[in-house]
């Protein structure tokens, strides 16, 4: 999970977050970091996930909530498909290649996979070549769709200069 940062006005300053989950506390995440993983979860299960912003005086904000439900522990959380790029950073102009690594396992196929190069180019296939026409920091995303229905997405950033 992750959240926006929090500040402290009264003048003893942010210490940390408290994750907690279905209102006990979980765990305790330092004031520069804004993510958390949630582990030990029961499959197909509700939780409220919350967190709160402690201050040194240890006074804590309202917690903020999000209700989460977890999916069958069939896939283990893996990706159906990994992004493989020759390079992660390129120059301008220079083609990079992408392809995908199957990881559905033997009981599941890769239906569909369906691209995003983070430039608002997007492609289907096992297979991708492409070139940015700007330098910066790009998010490639390949989305995954397996025989049941199940779709994953795998990222990979990629740096233009």
């Amino acid at each position: 999970m992750s959240w926006d940062g929090s500040t402290d006005s009264g003048g003893s300053g942010l210490a940390h977050y408290a994750v907690s989950v279905d209102g006990l506390q979980d765990q305790t995440v330092s004031a520069g970091t804004t993510t958390a993983t949630v582990d030990s979860l029961a499959a197909e299960t509700s939780y409220e996930i919350g967190v709160s912003a402690v201050d040194g005086a240890g006074n804590a904000s309202n917690t903020s909530t999000v209700t989460a439900t977890t999916s069958t522990g069939d896939g283990a959380g893996d990706v159906l498909a990994e992004v493989e790029p020759s390079t992660t950073t390129a120059t301008v102009g220079e083609r990079i290649t992408f392809q995908v690594a199957d990881t559905s396992g033997d009981e599941r196929w890769i239906t569909a996979l369906d691209w995003t190069f983070g430039d608002g180019t997007t492609a289907t296939g096992w297979w991708n070549e492409h070139a940015y026409a700007v330098a910066g920091t790009y998010t490639v995303a390949v989305t995954a769709t397996a025989n049941d229905g199940d779709t994953t997405t795998d990222e990979v950033t990629i740096t233009v200069s």
